[in-house]
C-alpha cells in the first residue's frame, strides 16, 4: 500500500494526452476519461493537457492544437470532468524552469481537487517534464492508442525529433505498471519494455446514435441536395497522411454517378483532380452529436487508407461509428479490420474496393444493419470503461487498495504476435 493512502480511498483519474482536449467525447482519450466518470467507477476525473508556452506565439500564429489548450489554463469542467493546461511562461532555452513552473503548478491544481489517491493514464508518454507532479500515482498505465513516433512530429523525416520521441516512449513504457495498446503492432513495440501489455480498442459513443435513431430522419443541409448513392468519408482531418488518394480518384472517376462526401476539416488542398471532380463534395466538420445524422445519410462508409506506417498504429474510430449507424464498410487491408470478421468488406486492390462498394451497395439488408448495429451497442465507451475497470482491480489487488465499483471481460492479453 502506498504511503498515506487508505485502502477505503475512492480512486480518481489524471488523463495526460498529447491531444488537445475537444468538447465532443467521440475519440478516446476524451471518450474514455468521460465514461469512467459517467459510470462512477472512478470518483473525478482530470484532462490534463500539454503544457502551453505563450512565448510560442511571438514566432508564429497559433496552431489549432495550441489555441484548443489554451482555454484551459485555469481548470474548467466539461462532459463532467475537469480539463487543464499547465503554463510554460518562459522563452523556450529556459526548458528546466518552465518545466518546474509546469509541475508546481500541476501539483497546485492535483491538490486544490483533492484528486490523490489518483489513476494515471498517460496517453503523452514522450513527454516527461510533468513526471514528478505525476509520480504518486497509485497505478501507471500508457494508453498506447496510436505510433506516437509517428504520427506526433510535424515533419517525420525529422530524425532527431522522432528518435527525440522514440527514447521517450521507451523510458516511460518501461516504467508502467501496464500498457493498453489499440493493437497488435502496437502492442508488440511495447512488449520488450513492459510486460504487462493488453489490447484495449476503440469503441462508439453508442449514446449519439441511438438519440438519432429515435429522432426524425431529417436530412442535414449541407447534404440535401447530393444525389445518391453516397459513398461517405468522415474524419477529423481528411487531407491527413492515411489516405489513399490514387485509390479515391480511381474510384471517383470510375463512378461518375456516384456521390462521394467527405465530412471533416479540411487542413490543406485535396488533389486537384478530386478538388475539381463534380462528384466530390466536402462538408466541414459537424459537431459530433450531429454526425450520426450525416452518417445515416451515406449508402457505404470507406475507410480508404494507404499502406504507410501512419496507417499501422490505429483501430479506426470511424468504423466504429459507421457501423453505429448501421452502413456497409469497406476498407483498405488495415490492421484493426481483422478484428471485425465479415461486418467490413475488406479490399487490397483498388479493383476489388470498387468492386466491394458495388457489392454492398446491391447486397444491404436491414437484417445486415442490424447485425452492424449491435456489434456497436457491444463496444461502447461504457463497456470499454468496464474494462479498463477490471484491468485496473486486478492490479489494485496486488496494491491491497479496495476495488473500482464496475468489472467486466478483461482486455486480451498480448501473446507472441
Amino acid at each position: 500500500m502506498l504511503a498515506g493512502i487508505s485502502q477505503c480511498d475512492p480512486l480518481n483519474l489524471i488523463y495526460f494526452s498529447w491531444a488537445a482536449w475537444e468538447p465532443l467525447a467521440r475519440r478516446r482519450y476524451g471518450a474514455l476519461a468521460c465514461a469512467l466518470v459517467k459510470s462512477s467507477i472512478i470518483s473525478k476525473a482530470l484532462y490534463l493537457n500539454v503544457p502551453l508556452n505563450l512565448w510560442a506565439r511571438l514566432k508564429r500564429p497559433f496552431s489549432w492544437a495550441e489555441r484548443a489548450r489554451l482555454r484551459y489554463l485555469f481548470p474548467r469542467r466539461e462532459h463532467g470532468l475537469y480539463v487543464y493546461t499547465p503554463l510554460h511562461p518562459l522563452p523556450f532555452r529556459f526548458q528546466k524552469a518552465n518545466a518546474r513552473v509546469a509541475c508546481g503548478l500541476t501539483k497546485l491544481v492535483i491538490c486544490l481537487m483533492r484528486l490523490r489517491p489518483f489513476l494515471l493514464i498517460n496517453n503523452c508518454p514522450h513527454v516527461q517534464n510533468l513526471d514528478p507532479a505525476l509520480e504518486r500515482a497509485v497505478l501507471h498505465f500508457v494508453d498506447y492508442d496510436d505510433d506516437f513516433e509517428v504520427v506526433i512530429p510535424d515533419d517525420p523525416s525529422d530524425r532527431s525529433v522522432v528518435e527525440y520521441i522514440r527514447a521517450g516512449v521507451s523510458r516511460t513504457l518501461g516504467s508502467v505498471d501496464c500498457v493498453l495498446a489499440v493493437n497488435g503492432t502496437l502492442a508488440a513495440k511495447a512488449k520488450p519494455f513492459c510486460p504487462n501489455v493488453l489490447i484495449f480498442r476503440n469503441a462508439v459513443n453508442i449514446e449519439a446514435f441511438e438519440a438519432a435513431r429515435e429522432s426524425p430522419a431529417l436530412t442535414p443541409v449541407e447534404i440535401s441536395g447530393i444525389a445518391a448513392p453516397i459513398i461517405g468519408y468522415m474524419s477529423r482531418d481528411i487531407t491527413g497522411s492515411r489516405m489513399d488518394w490514387a485509390l479515391l480518384k480511381y474510384l471517383t472517376e470510375q463512378r461518375p454517378d456516384w456521390s462521394f462526401v467527405l465530412v471533416g476539416d479540411k487542413k490543406r488542398d485535396l488533389p486537384l483532380d478530386l478538388e475539381t471532380a463534380r462528384n466530390v463534395h466536402v462538408v466541414p466538420a459537424v459537431p459530433f452529436a450531429e454526425l450520426p445524422s450525416y452518417l445515416r445519410q451515406f449508402s457505404v462508409g470507406i475507410v480508404p487508407f494507404a499502406n504507410n506506417a501512419v496507417s499501422h498504429g490505429v483501430d479506426a474510430v470511424k468504423i466504429y461509428d459507421y457501423l453505429a449507424a448501421g452502413i456497409p464498410v469497406v476498407t483498405t487491408p488495415i490492421e484493426c479490420a481483422k478484428e471485425f470478421g465479415e461486418l467490413l468488406s475488406v479490399a487490397p486492390s483498388k479493383e476489388q474496393f470498387l468492386l466491394a462498394v458495388e457489392q454492398a451497395l446491391a447486397n444491404r439488408t436491414p437484417r445486415a444493419d442490424a447485425a452492424r448495429i449491435a456489434y456497436a451497442r457491444s463496444n461502447s465507451w461504457n463497456s470499454r470503461a468496464r474494462e479498463f475497470a477490471d484491468i485496473a482491480n486486478t492490479l489494485l489487488a496486488s496494491r491491497n487498495h479496495s476495488p473500482l465499483e464496475i468489472a467486466s471481460s478483461p482486455a486480451r492479453p498480448v501473446g507472441n504476435q
